[in-house]
Formats: structure tokens, sequence, C-alpha cells
């Protein structure tokens, strides 16, 4: 596990970001296929919601296989709210994960999070820019 960060997972996570949904949506599109944990990298894929509004998306690895879900909102001040809800709450929403540990979604996160303190979408003591 990374570090202890399977707390990440345990208590959920809500991000706001200082950057329209339409501006996220294509960071994350653009960056996360280069992260990588343990030689396996990543592909990030619509799971549905209403568009300009409201995002779910799966994480998974290349082969195929599921590891996590997160959603991101537009807010009306022009922010955008990343969330990823608390692991006791993941039940149906996310079938079929083979990540028990958390290990992988949480690199992922922890990956996105640093692309966002770059981006100036958010300050994370400790992820730097």
């Amino acid at each position: 596990m990374l570090g202890g960060g399977s707390f990440l997972l345990d208590e959920g996570i809500e991000l706001q970001l200082s950057a329209d949904i339409k501006e996220v949506l294509g960071k994350v599109q653009e960056h996360s296929a280069s992260f990588t944990y343990q030689d396996s990298s990543y592909t990030v894929i619509p799971l549905g919601g209403r568009a300009g509004s409201l995002w779910m998306l799966g994480v998974g690895l290349k082969d195929g296989q599921s590891i996590g879900v997160f959603s991101i909102e537009k807010l009306d001040n022009g922010t955008t709210l990343f969330k990823v809800a608390p692991r006791s709450q993941w039940g149906n929403e996310q079938p079929g994960l083979i990540d028990h540990d958390g290990s992988y979604f949480t690199s992922f996160l922890l990956e996105l999070f640093k692309t966002f303190v770059r981006e100036r979408y958010v300050d994370l003591p400790g992820l730097g820019r």
C-alpha cells in the first residue's frame, strides 16, 4: 500500500477545483494515460452523467480491470467538485473491482492530484508544483 494512503479511500475525498468542468475533464483525459504504478498504466472511461454538469468516471488498468470510480461536478462559480465516495459506500456502484487494498487507485489519485496542483486548480501541501 502507498504510505498508508488507504485512508483516502476509507474516508472519501472532495476537492473544489478552481477550473471549469470541461477543463478538468480535459486534463484528466490528457494526463491519466501517462500515470503508472507497478508497471501498469491506467485508462479512464465515462460511466454516465449529464454533459457539461456531472460526470461519473471509471478508472481501470489498461488490461481492462476496474479499480475505482470518481465524479466531477460543475459548480455555479466556475469551479468543479472532484469526489471519491468513501469505500463503505462503493457497494454495487463499483462491481468487479480487483484493487482490494486500493494501492492502484490511490496511486492514480495521487498522480491526478499532482496534476491538479501543477495546473493551479488546488493547493495541496506536500504535493508541490
